[in-house]
């Protein structure tokens, strides 16, 4: 049985791709790498199976009152294979 191109790729970026850490970001907060977006929960920590390269890391904090996501913020982050990333490595200082 063959492997689809897109399994291999996702196990090579499983073992080889970079992480960055982000520890204490309030759920529903838009946290974003490249064209790829999520809304937080719980037990979010970070972003991982990033493949080599610069990518732009961003994020968008929930206004409490309105409900509705913040301007994004973001910076650009140079990303190595099998490390985590230390010049994105933050703890939610509590926006808003």
């Amino acid at each position: 049985m063959t492997q689809s191109a897109t399994s291999i790729r996702s196990q090579e970026l499983f073992v080889h791709g970079a992480k960055v850490v982000v520890d204490g970001v309030p759920p529903g907060t838009e946290v974003g790498i490249d064209f790829k977006s999520w809304r937080t929960g719980e037990r979010f920590r970070g972003i991982k199976m990033i493949p080599s390269g610069v990518h732009l890391l961003y994020y968008a904090a929930i206004d409490k009152t309105a409900g509705q996501p913040s301007m994004r913020s973001g910076l650009f982050v140079p990303m190595e294979r099998r490390k985590v990333s230390t010049s994105f490595c933050m703890v939610w200082a509590g926006l808003g």
